[in-house]
């Protein structure tokens, strides 16, 4: 029998393939490579035996190996018959666009909530973009790598490709602020925008400035925001200095609570 799980943030390429076909030994030598690609993040792949699997052969046509049957919300959208990589990428790309996640529900918003925050504390500059600096993604993540690298801007970065729940509450977040698209920069825990925003600021020379350190209420706030439970205490979890301490440090051990401390 042949299952897979519909996934409301996902494409399925279903891999016809035969054990005897030659032609499925070479794509079966380039799906680890397939699977790996961040560009194809939001698609799944499932290898389909077309014969031992008939029924299924039968319902999306499929009359040769090796085949590609691409679903989009459990709909037949695309097919690619034959050792054609290249063409199966194109189409899964241009299909990725029309992935649409279902709102998320109120606990599961509040955890990407709170492991954005995480995010955005992790450094004083966060670049929210598409691949990385070393491999971004063409058009304005790349732009913006090479603005704020030329700036001195010193930066770390969140790979939104990997996390479409995040990608799209983030833009969601600051949907109200202009800037609806990657890449998107914050600073001491500030929204700052898109690449408009970045470009404007090193226009006028404030771009290099925007990590500066902050007053007293940014860090504090950057060190609120570090974890979704946040303890100030004296000492620390493995050697509290005092008994208040001591009696949270065992009540959150006791209960499995996940903190950070300062």
């Amino acid at each position: 029998a042949i299952s897979w799980q519909f996934r409301r943030d996902k494409l399925l390429a279903l891999y016809f393939h035969a054990s005897w076909a030659p032609q499925c030994k070479q794509v079966d030598d380039l799906m680890p490579d397939l699977t790996k690609d961040k560009d194809l993040a939001l698609t799944s792949f499932y290898k389909v035996d077309a014969e031992q699997a008939q029924d299924v052969s039968l319902k999306y046509g499929v009359s040769s190996v090796p085949t590609f049957v691409i679903l989009l919300n459990g709909q037949e959208a695309d097919k690619v018959e034959g050792v054609n990589v290249p063409e199966l990428v194109r189409k899964l790309k241009l299909l990725q666009a029309r992935v649409e996640m279902a709102p998320l529900v109120a606990g599961e918003k509040r955890e990407v909530m709170q492991r954005l925050q995480a995010i955005i504390a992790k450094a004083p500059c966060m670049l929210f973009m598409e691949g990385s600096p070393s491999a971004p993604a063409a058009g304005e993540s790349s732009e913006a790598v090479a603005l704020l690298q030329k700036a001195g801007l010193k930066f770390e970065h969140f790979d939104v490709t990997t996390d479409s729940a995040l990608r799209q509450e983030l833009i969601a977040h600051v949907a109200s602020k202009a800037a609806c698209k990657y890449p998107l920069l914050f600073c001491n825990g500030k929204f700052v925008g898109g690449f408009d925003e970045m470009k404007r600021l090193n226009e006028q020379g404030k771009l290099a400035d925007l990590c500066a350190p902050g007053s007293l209420t940014q860090r504090l706030e950057q060190l609120i925001n570090k974890a979704p439970v946040m303890v100030f205490m004296k000492g620390s979890p493995d050697a509290p200095r005092c008994g208040f301490s001591r009696t949270l440090v065992e009540l959150f051990k006791k209960n499995n609570v996940t903190y950070g401390s300062f």
